[in-house]
């Protein structure tokens, strides 16, 4: 994955003590590749860790950080601001049309 910082990441699991739920969404702060045996990139998205150990998830591995709680990027997904589904509906034409809209509009103040 071509990560970079400042980019829009969702979180496509949640964290096992609750720091953030599937869906969530963030920017990327931070990157640096993972010091264990996994080889992949950690993401910084702006969560601060009192314990000064991070754990990889995968292997086991434990590392020193600065504070800093850095996640493996297999937690998140890009962003995707993809808009073509909302442009097909908004493409469609009304089924009802102005009169059909007018005739409800109508009934609907006949009852009042």
């Amino acid at each position: 994955m071509n990560w970079y910082i400042g980019q829009e990441i969702v979180a496509i699991e949640s964290h096992k003590q609750g720091v953030f739920k599937k869906g969530d969404t963030f920017i990327i702060k931070g990157l640096k590749n993972s010091i264990c045996t996994c080889k992949d990139v950690s993401i910084d998205i702006g969560k601060t860790s009192i314990n000064h150990l991070t754990e990889c998830q995968n292997c086991g591995v434990n590392w020193k950080n600065n504070g800093t709680w850095w996640f493996s990027e297999k937690r998140f997904a890009p962003l995707d601001y993809d808009i073509s589904e909302l442009t097909d509906i908004l493409e469609k034409p009304i089924e009802h049309g102005v009169d059909k809209l007018r005739e409800l509009a109508n009934n609907y103040f006949e009852t009042l």
